[in-house]
């Protein structure tokens, strides 16, 4: 068998001949890759400058510092149901059981577990009871709404109320509800997206701060599983009041920094979900 060796002049005669042979496809050929290199040119000659434009509006509006709230607490929902014994107030009151009268127990005791140095907060916001100014109440119902920084709070305020027990005799105490949202931590994954986001915000003339705040978002669920940066909405004050507002020139900057989050590549070196990603942080330290 005889075998022959083709070398580089060789090949180019056989590439000529075939689009000798094939004028209308090469041509086709060559102008669609032109059409692409040029196409993608000028896609990102735009997007350049779309860039450029949106930092420097956003410079001319000064630096600005704005608060991204990463770390909303935790919200746990409860109903204490007291039922005591119902009895006629003037005739024999001494055979009821005031169930208003424990509840008054109890709401001290619910109170007492507030730590602001610890960012816990426990509130009685609402109390239903009693039938009628002459009868011995036989049953109560408070709404409490408590708020913790982190899930070991969440559950040890929990076990608290968990474990309220009766003052008055013949009273019982019935808890219902639980813990609905866990806390957004600043975990290590968290942190990694903070520090992106401030590092994009300091190329629109952004100074971004942190901070934890006492309300709940859907960044407390999503943060359980994936890196979450809570905060982005719009600049405003007056949250549930009647001056409550929205700061709609703010709304640019906001888009700005929201559009180069999106645009910045994934982070190859973040913690994947499903890990313990809790950063040693001091309790009762703003993050």
């Amino acid at each position: 068998m005889e075998f022959q060796v083709v070398d580089i002049r060789d090949n180019l005669r056989l590439a000529v001949d075939a689009l000798r042979a094939h004028t209308m496809r090469a041509m086709l050929t060559a102008l669609g890759l032109t059409m692409g290199v040029a196409t993608l040119i000028t896609v990102m000659t735009i997007v350049q400058g779309a860039n450029l434009y949106v930092e420097k509006k956003i410079a001319n509006l000064g630096t600005n510092v704005f608060r991204v709230a990463k770390t909303p607490f935790a919200v746990v929902d409860f109903t204490i149901v007291v039922k005591g014994r119902a009895a006629h107030s003037g005739i024999n009151p001494e055979e009821g059981a005031s169930a208003i009268l424990e509840m008054s127990y109890q709401i001290q005791k619910l109170f007492a577990l507030n730590d602001a140095a610890r960012g816990i907060t426990v509130n009685v916001g609402t109390i239903d009871g009693g039938i009628r100014s002459t009868v011995v109440a036989p049953e109560v119902r408070a709404s409490v709404d408590v708020r913790v920084r982190t899930r070991a709070d969440a559950v040890e305020v929990e076990a608290a109320i968990r474990d309220l027990k009766p003052v008055t005799p013949h009273t019982t105490v019935e808890i219902e509800g639980g813990i609905e949202q866990w806390p957004m931590e600043p975990d290590v994954r968290n942190q990694a997206l903070w520090r992106r986001a401030q590092g994009l915000g300091r190329r629109l003339g952004l100074e971004l701060d942190q901070a934890a705040v006492g309300g709940s978002s859907d960044g407390n669920t999503t943060s359980q599983y994936t890196a979450t940066l809570d905060g982005l909405g719009a600049v405003g004050d007056g949250a549930h009041a009647g001056h409550e507002h929205a700061v709609i020139p703010r709304m640019v900057e906001r888009c700005a920094l929201l559009v180069l989050l999106l645009m910045s590549p994934p982070d190859a070196s973040a913690p994947a979900a499903g890990h313990d990603q809790r950063e040693a942080t001091p309790q009762g330290a703003e993050k």
